[in-house]
């Protein structure tokens, strides 16, 4: 098994394996970082920023990964959410939005391989869910 989302760094990586991820060898080695750092809260300590910038696998998206904070910590990644599912499912309704919080008409388009598509993330400590919409 082997990461092949993105890694940023001046060479280009095909591949990773999931044990150079974790214990943080690959971007030691390799000089890059799975989560651009200047793209997250700066507010959260710096330990919690290298655990997520260069050790923790990112998802791809039509522009750099966005990744959600919430109770002083960085956010799981959930996946990638429709917006109907998430009204299934129960979540739109007290949903936190990242940034971008489209008008309630625009929302049924948020889906995956859309041209909105819904980065989902929940937080690590209370469970909030907020939803980064990634536009084309």
């Amino acid at each position: 098994m082997f990461y092949t989302h993105p890694f940023y760094s001046y060479d280009d990586i095909n591949a990773l394996c999931p044990e150079c991820i974790a214990g943080g060898r690959a971007a030691k080695e390799l000089e890059g970082e799975f989560v651009i750092r200047h793209h997250v809260s700066q507010a959260i300590g710096k330990a919690q920023q290298d655990e997520l910038c260069l050790r923790t696998p990112s998802y791809s998206s039509w522009q750099e990964a966005q990744w959600a904070d919430h109770c002083g910590d960085y956010c799981a990644f959930v996946g990638y959410a429709n917006w109907e599912d998430l009204q299934r499912q129960g979540i739109a309704e007290g949903i936190e939005w990242l940034d971008f919080q489209p008008d309630p008409e625009d929302r049924p388009y948020i889906r995956n391989g859309g041209s909105m598509v819904g980065c989902l993330f929940r937080c690590l400590h209370c469970g909030q869910h907020i939803l980064h919409v990634d536009l084309d």
